[in-house]
């Protein structure tokens, strides 16, 4: 008999992991976490588009951040960020601030030009963006009567890559 419990040896799950589809028909990326969508990529047009989803990073031989892409082979394309949130979650820079520069983060749902995350607060979630062009779509976050929230940016695709990266 042993004292091991359950799992003992086998290594943790990542500290953020996230299923994703591909909907092949209606060009669409989906993200779920938790089990629920928390991102999806709609992109124009009808070139292939790359992606990947995979851990980066690792705390203790543990992945600790979710990282993805998506390019293209050649052109470009428009795709739609959309982020499914819940009314916790804030518009706020995924890195420290730089000397004079402000800790920006919101309140009220707005979502500033150029603020590349949003943070989930209840459940400490972060997600943070890079590499294309972008803009918010939104001026803020909505949120319908049940506390679903949702914020939308387009961003443009092309050979080099925009990355998402999901971590606690």
């Amino acid at each position: 008999m042993s004292d091991r419990s359950p799992g003992d040896g086998v290594n943790p799950p990542p500290c953020v992991y996230t299923r994703v589809d591909w909907d092949k028909e209606r060009r669409i990326l989906s993200y779920e976490y938790a089990g629920r969508i928390i991102v999806t990529i709609a992109v124009t047009g009808e070139e292939p588009i790359n992606f990947r989803a995979g851990s980066d990073s690792t705390i203790q031989t543990a992945p600790l951040i979710q990282q993805t892409f998506v390019s293209m082979d050649s052109g470009v394309a428009s795709a739609l960020v959309t982020f499914h949130l819940d009314q916790t979650a804030v518009a706020m820079r995924p890195q420290r601030a730089d000397r004079e520069e402000a800790v920006l983060g919101t309140v009220g749902g707005r979502l500033p030009h150029g603020v590349n995350g949003i943070y989930h607060k209840a459940s400490d979630f972060l997600m943070d963006w890079h590499g294309r062009p972008w803009r918010w779509v939104d001026e803020k976050i909505h949120v319908d009567e049940g506390g679903a929230g949702h914020a939308s940016l387009e961003v443009e695709l092309g050979p080099e890559a925009w990355i998402l990266n999901l971590r606690p």
